[in-house]
């Protein structure tokens, strides 16, 4: 389409704007703009140059910094939900959320629905988007290299908690396996004949 005193201009993709004053419903994204907003328009070509962060032919979906680093892939904040709960990889997650139960049904109801988290009709479910880190990696763009973590050998948080280096130590996110390693002192106290209470042992775990 064209634009200008004499038609020579082009006019670039619109969609719904980032921020702009409300219309009907209290709904700002209703209110389509060139661009949508984050972008400035090439009335040469007709085509939007985006601006940092923000991708798409009319700039209407963020982008995922630095492509998540080759060690993720870009997803919506609808994927991202419906990833987190109906086909999460932990089945500790999976856990936390009801699982269908056709024998549940009833005349008027369809039994137990999966009741995962839900992120399908915000405004941006389909244009905010984040990184899913491939296993061994994390951060906003996935270039975090994660430590090994297992459970704590003596019950404490350990990487079932979301704990790295089982929760007894701190983790070198740029290898991803230099350990810092925590003090951790056991006082052991044992008994005589007599039952008295005789030696304090004091370990240091490494």
């Amino acid at each position: 389409m064209w634009t200008g005193a004499d038609c020579s201009l082009r006019t670039c993709p619109k969609q719904g704007a980032w921020a702009a004053t409300p219309m009907a419903n209290n709904d700002h994204v209703s209110n389509r703009v060139e661009c949508s907003g984050q972008g400035s328009c090439d009335r040469k070509t007709g085509e939007c140059s985006c601006a940092p962060g923000y991708t798409g032919s009319a700039c209407h979906r963020t982008a995922c910094p630095n492509d998540c680093s080759g060690h993720g892939v870009c997803q919506t904040q609808k994927q991202l939900a419906d990833d987190y709960s109906h086909n999460a990889d932990n089945g500790a997650v999976s856990n936390q959320f009801a699982i269908p139960d056709s024998t549940k049904d009833c005349t008027y109801c369809a039994g137990t629905p999966n009741t995962g988290a839900q992120y399908d009709s915000a405004w941006d479910a389909a244009r905010s988007v984040g990184c899913k880190c491939d296993s061994g990696y994390r951060g906003p763009d996935c270039t975090l290299k994660e430590c090994p973590s297992g459970d704590d050998t003596l019950g404490g948080n350990g990487a079932s908690k979301g704990r790295v280096c089982s929760g007894r130590g701190t983790c070198d996110y740029e290898s991803g396996s230099k350990l810092t390693p925590l003090n951790l002192v056991l006082p052991l106290q044992s008994r005589n004949n007599s039952n008295h209470l005789t030696t304090t042992l004091v370990f240091q775990i490494t």
